[in-house]
Protein backbone atom coordinates (compact mmCIF):
# COMPACT_ATOMS: atom_id res chain seq x y z
CA UNK A 1 0.00 0.00 0.00
CA UNK A 2 1.45 3.39 -1.22
CA UNK A 3 0.57 6.39 1.10
CA UNK A 4 0.98 9.89 -0.69
CA UNK A 5 0.59 13.46 0.70
CA UNK A 6 0.84 16.94 -1.60
CA UNK A 7 0.39 20.47 -0.24
CA UNK A 8 0.12 23.68 -1.66
CA UNK A 9 0.30 27.64 -1.08
CA UNK A 10 -1.22 29.66 -3.65
CA UNK A 11 -1.96 33.73 -3.68
CA UNK A 12 -5.57 34.43 -3.87
CA UNK A 13 -5.02 38.32 -3.62
CA UNK A 14 -7.75 40.24 -5.89
CA UNK A 15 -6.36 41.95 -8.86
CA UNK A 16 -7.47 45.28 -10.08
CA UNK A 17 -9.33 44.21 -12.90
CA UNK A 18 -11.76 42.42 -10.15
CA UNK A 19 -13.09 45.39 -8.53
CA UNK A 20 -14.95 46.81 -12.38
CA UNK A 21 -16.26 50.12 -10.22
CA UNK A 22 -15.11 53.16 -10.01
CA UNK A 23 -13.91 53.57 -5.87
CA UNK A 24 -13.78 57.09 -3.67
CA UNK A 25 -10.50 58.49 -3.17
CA UNK A 26 -8.04 55.35 -3.52
CA UNK A 27 -7.06 54.99 -7.64
CA UNK A 28 -6.63 51.28 -6.72
CA UNK A 29 -9.18 49.39 -4.31
CA UNK A 30 -6.48 47.02 -2.78
CA UNK A 31 -4.74 49.92 -1.04
CA UNK A 32 -5.83 48.98 2.04
CA UNK A 33 -5.21 45.42 1.89
CA UNK A 34 -1.49 44.83 3.51
CA UNK A 35 -1.07 41.63 3.31
CA UNK A 36 -1.49 39.15 -0.02
CA UNK A 37 -4.55 36.48 0.84
CA UNK A 38 -3.49 32.52 0.56
CA UNK A 39 -5.09 29.60 0.51
CA UNK A 40 -3.41 26.33 1.62
CA UNK A 41 -3.80 23.11 1.20
CA UNK A 42 -2.76 19.71 1.82
CA UNK A 43 -3.96 15.98 0.40
CA UNK A 44 -3.80 13.09 1.33
CA UNK A 45 -4.03 9.81 -0.45
CA UNK A 46 -3.53 5.98 0.59
CA UNK A 47 -4.51 4.14 -2.29
CA UNK A 48 -7.90 3.47 -1.32
CA UNK A 49 -9.45 7.29 0.36
CA UNK A 50 -7.79 10.75 -0.28
CA UNK A 51 -8.36 12.96 2.31
CA UNK A 52 -7.99 17.02 1.68
CA UNK A 53 -7.65 19.60 3.98
CA UNK A 54 -8.23 23.41 2.68
CA UNK A 55 -7.66 26.87 4.76
CA UNK A 56 -8.60 30.23 3.33
CA UNK A 57 -6.83 33.46 4.82
CA UNK A 58 -10.76 35.08 4.32
CA UNK A 59 -13.35 35.76 7.44
CA UNK A 60 -15.94 34.32 4.73
CA UNK A 61 -16.17 32.50 1.48
CA UNK A 62 -19.35 31.27 -0.52
CA UNK A 63 -19.26 27.92 0.94
CA UNK A 64 -21.53 26.39 -1.12
CA UNK A 65 -19.64 27.17 -4.93
CA UNK A 66 -16.30 26.99 -2.89
CA UNK A 67 -17.05 23.15 -2.15
CA UNK A 68 -18.50 22.29 -5.65
CA UNK A 69 -15.27 23.63 -7.41
CA UNK A 70 -13.29 21.57 -5.09
CA UNK A 71 -15.29 18.70 -4.57
CA UNK A 72 -15.02 18.55 -9.25
CA UNK A 73 -11.15 19.53 -8.97
CA UNK A 74 -9.92 16.66 -6.33
CA UNK A 75 -12.96 13.86 -6.98
CA UNK A 76 -14.52 14.21 -3.49
CA UNK A 77 -17.90 13.24 -3.38
CA UNK A 78 -19.54 16.37 -1.78
CA UNK A 79 -21.51 14.87 1.33
CA UNK A 80 -17.89 13.70 2.59
CA UNK A 81 -17.05 17.52 2.99
CA UNK A 82 -17.94 19.73 6.02
CA UNK A 83 -17.05 23.35 6.41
Amino acid sequence: MSFKVGAAKVCISPTADCFPFPTFGDADPRSAMHDDIYTRAVVMDNGETRAAIVNFDMVSIPVFETTRKLSQKLVIFRKRMSS
